[in-house]
């Protein structure tokens, strides 16, 4: 009986165990799909927030690009109005500069015709005089010429004379004279030795004295004159081609 009893309430021992396993698995069960429910939620929750944050950066996005959309249309219709503007400017501008340019024109044209005008009638009238005074200006050269050269011989003359007295030979006294003729002869052809009826600075023939031969003012300026102002003598002068000559007489105003 002892044995039976015992046996019993080891039964019993082992079905309250039982039962109390059966309670914890189920405790446990219930508590597991509490969790995976709590945790099923907690994704729904947060797929739904993310949902909500990618619709609301997308909305962002697009809020975004329409701002620079129309930022940009708003730049491009300011630069276009500028650029109309500019070129608008730059049209008026370029009107207003070619009306300038055409007045300008008008005006050099009209002053050159009546410079050449001028000039025109200078040259007439220089023309319709400058023969005469040539004619006068050369017989009163000739006559300066023959009176210098008159003075030129008396000095020569004399001084054979001092040479004879000095003992010097016959040849010696020739050759001298040869040598001095020579430079006599080649003074006269340069012009050098060709007195002028009357010299004036170049001041004053820059002028244009009537009386002067207009073609010829630079021979009225003295030797020293000459030289300062043209740079070498006249004969070295006379050697030029015309056209340099020319451009000389130019730069001084005479031409």
């Amino acid at each position: 009986m002892n044995r039976y009893a015992e046996e019993e309430k080891l039964a019993q021992v082992s079905k309250a165990m039982a039962d109390t396993i059966a309670s914890r698995k189920r405790d446990l069960a219930e508590k597991k799909i509490k969790e995976e429910e709590d945790s099923m939620k907690k994704y729904a929750e947060e797929e739904a927030a993310s949902t909500n944050a990618n619709q609301a950066m997308a909305e962002r996005i697009a809020a975004r690009k329409r701002e620079m959309v129309e930022k940009k249309a708003l730049e491009e219709q300011v630069q276009m109005e500028r650029y109309a503007a500019e070129e608008a400017a730059t049209a008026q501008a370029a009107s207003s500069m070619a009306d300038r340019i055409l007045i300008r024109k008008r005006e050099l044209a009209e002053k050159k015709a009546q410079e050449e005008e001028a000039q025109m009638k200078l040259y007439e009238t220089a023309q319709m005089t400058s023969e005469n005074k040539k004619k006068a200006i050369d017989s009163k050269v000739e006559e300066m010429r023959a009176e210098l050269k008159q003075k030129q011989e008396a000095e020569l003359k004399q001084k054979m004379i001092v040479m004879k007295k000095e003992g010097k030979t016959v040849d010696e006294i020739k050759a001298f004279v040869l040598a001095e003729k020579k430079k006599m002869a080649a003074a006269m052809l340069s012009g050098g030795g060709s007195p002028r009826a009357n010299t004036y600075t170049l001041q004053q023939l820059q002028s244009r004295p009537k009386e002067c031969d207009q073609t010829k003012l630079e021979s009225y300026l003295s030797d020293t004159d000459f030289k300062r102002h043209f740079g070498m003598p006249r004969d070295e002068f006379s050697k030029l081609p015309n056209w340099k000559k020319g451009d000389v007489k130019k730069k001084l105003q005479i031409h």
